[in-house]
């Protein structure tokens, strides 16, 4: 098969039953194609495929033959990030950054037919891209019961994992202390939690920042509340990190426990809105 990528031409021998997410992956080393749910749902292996965003992991890789494909990679020109690499930069519309380039994607498909979009084109351009580290439940609570529990740190506090203790400071502000860390790399952290967006009845978002031995620490958890029937949908995202010597001695484990906290904290939330 012949394919060009990013504007250079390759040709291959393949397999027939080879997807085009792993031919662009492990063939021509496009890793910014990812791999996410394989079940076509997240959207992270999206790629421009002659103008039109797919989802590379539907796709053989020979009916590509032909074919032009954009990768993330193919966005950069002469060493100049292209305006929508620059745009997500600036308006920090990545977390984790595993969904970013399918993202992108989608949205230069949009912006190419559709340069001034209004708010539900865009939320239907996007709809096949889906962050990985996010969710929505129901409660059969109103948004106002459910913001107020989230905004009140005496009840949404004591939710976070491995928490011991909470001192106020205000309405917005509190501090508690946390163990965090893996096995023997672990201590107890105070971190100071900030409610950056109150606009109740519709969203509540916490940052935090504090120290742990070796390393800093940081949370940012989101909720969104829409109303649905008698009760709400709450729609979260959320992310934890921790930096310096800690860290590095942990290496790779860090992430997917910030993230497993992050969960805990989702789950737990739901079993006390029940």
């Amino acid at each position: 098969m012949e394919v060009k990528v990013n504007g250079q031409t390759h040709t291959r021998e393949v397999e027939p039953r080879l997807l085009l997410v792993e031919f662009l992956r492990e063939e021509l080393e496009f890793t910014g194609t990812h791999i996410g749910c394989d079940t076509t749902y997240c959207g992270a292996c999206t790629v421009l495929l002659n103008g039109q965003a797919v989802k590379s992991c539907t796709l053989f890789a020979v009916q590509a033959d032909g074919a032009e494909i954009l990768t993330v990679e193919g966005l950069e020109s002469n060493d100049e990030l292209h305006p929508i690499q620059k745009a997500f930069a600036d308006c920090y519309g990545l977390q984790c950054g595993y969904c970013t380039p399918g993202c992108m994607l989608s949205a230069l498909q949009l912006l190419k037919h559709t340069p001034e979009p209004s708010e539900k084109q865009i939320q239907k351009a996007i709809a096949g891209n889906i962050c990985r580290f996010g969710g929505e439940f129901e409660v059969q609570r109103k948004p106002e019961e459910v913001y107020d529990f989230l905004t009140d740190p005496n009840k949404f506090a004591p939710l976070l994992p491995d928490f011991q203790s909470m001192t106020t400071q205000d309405a917005d502000h509190f501090t508690v202390k946390v163990n965090v860390g893996i096995s023997y790399i672990k201590g107890p952290a105070d971190v100071r939690m900030e409610l950056a967006q109150a606009d109740r009845p519709r969203r509540a978002q916490y940052k935090g920042q504090g120290s742990v031995a070796g390393g800093n620490v940081s949370l940012v958890a989101g909720f969104d509340l829409i109303s649905v029937g008698a009760g709400t949908k709450v729609t979260w995202q959320g992310e934890a990190q921790i930096y310096g010597r800690l860290a590095s001695v942990a290496g790779g484990l860090l992430e997917p426990l910030g993230r497993k906290n992050v969960q805990k904290l989702i789950d737990g939330l739901r079993a006390a809105l029940g």
